[in-house]
């Protein structure tokens, strides 16, 4: 088959990250298949997308299209595979996560709809990153079951065999505990209410600890910002933004803890990036942590301020409980199950299955 794969998000983080990690094993896979990646200058989410992504994927001649994205346009002809990573657009619809106004956000909620449906009914296969999220698919749209794929993800071993390096201006990280966050600031990602607790716990500390968050810098980062200006909890949090891997990889080593107070998720990868450090992951109790991270995590209800609080005290404590050196243990074995060589061969697997259809 010749196989074409959308890679116009290649350098975006999150799904970026996924599509890296997949293709540069697919494209070195011994196989009777071609790869054709495609990255035309179209925007996703456009209009244009829409009308010229079919045009182009209809002159390459190609068997098969795997869109990472649930973004599927809709006038596609050419059989294709789509991976869906999470439900959350579906379970956050309030438009705190959107900058437009919200008349045009519902519009625009209204037309992901359409996409979606549009791209689940018609897909040969679905792809996603585990088990809560096909079931989330299966309640929400009726997708049948048989046509969903589950093939999780993994950690990424340039990461972790990167030599750690801290930059000149973060030294001071080197002498304060700090708690690391990795990812984006979206309402769903809980973070305001964890910084809340922290914020809290720092006013009995005896000892300072730091807050630091590494992400890209957007409208929601800025947003963030500006609303902690007034507050005290201003001088202990670090933004990072657009670090290479070398600096994550020493944030992660040298973290307290990770934290990820997240509501929704379709997989989870920053947790498991720590865990492969052996830094103790401190994970928001939703169904899809405590499947991809098991036992390996110190689960907390991040919807209570009160509870984030209580569980900080022993993970800040200059010795740590024996049970979170435990889970920490257990966390770095769990770490090494997800593999990304894994995930391209069933992502092959899933190609060759759109073949016999």
């Amino acid at each position: 088959m010749r196989i074409g794969i959308d890679v116009r998000l290649r350098n975006e983080t999150g799904v970026g990250r996924y599509i890296r990690n997949i293709t540069d094993r697919l494209v070195h896979y011994p196989t009777e298949h071609e790869f054709v990646l495609f990255h035309p200058a179209i925007r996703w989410h456009s209009i244009m997308e829409q009308v010229a992504i079919p045009l182009y994927v209809r002159s390459q001649q190609l068997d098969l299209v795997h869109y990472p994205y649930f973004s599927v346009p809709i006038f596609t002809t050419v059989p294709f595979v789509v991976t869906i990573h999470d439900l959350i657009i579906d379970s956050f619809e309030t438009g705190m996560a959107s900058t437009l106004p919200y008349p045009l956000y519902r519009i625009k909620r209204g037309l992901y709809t359409i996409v979606m449906k549009t791209a689940l009914d018609r897909a040969l296969r679905i792809i996603v990153p585990s088990q809560t999220t096909k079931k989330n698919l299966i309640k929400r749209y009726q997708v049948e079951s048989d046509r969903i794929d589950v093939i999780y993800e993994g950690v990424d071993t340039k990461l972790i065999r990167s030599k750690p390096n801290v930059p000149d201006m973060f030294h001071h990280l080197q002498k304060t505990p700090f708690v690391l966050y990795v990812g984006s600031v979206y309402p769903h990602k809980n973070v305001e209410r964890f910084i809340d607790a922290f914020e809290i716990y720092l006013k009995n500390a005896s000892s300072l600890v730091r807050f630091v968050m590494v992400g890209k810098e957007d409208f929601f980062y800025r947003r963030l910002r500006k609303r902690l200006l007034p507050r005290m909890v201003k001088s202990v949090v670090d933004f990072m933004f657009d670090i290479d891997d070398r600096t994550l990889a020493w944030l992660y080593k040298n973290a307290t803890c990770l934290v990820t107070p997240s509501l929704a998720e379709g997989f989870g990868l920053p947790g498991l990036e720590a865990m492969s450090f052996k830094t103790l992951v401190m994970a928001s109790d939703i169904p899809v942590y405590r499947e991809i991270y098991q036992d390996g995590a110190y689960f907390v209800d991040m919807r209570k301020t009160e509870a984030i609080v209580r569980a900080l005290i022993p993970v800040l404590n200059r010795q740590v409980a024996p049970k979170l050196k435990a889970i920490r243990e257990k966390g770095s074995r769990i770490a090494a199950h997800y593999s990304w060589d894994t995930a391209a061969v069933e992502t092959l697997k899933t190609y060759e299955r759109c073949a016999r259809v």
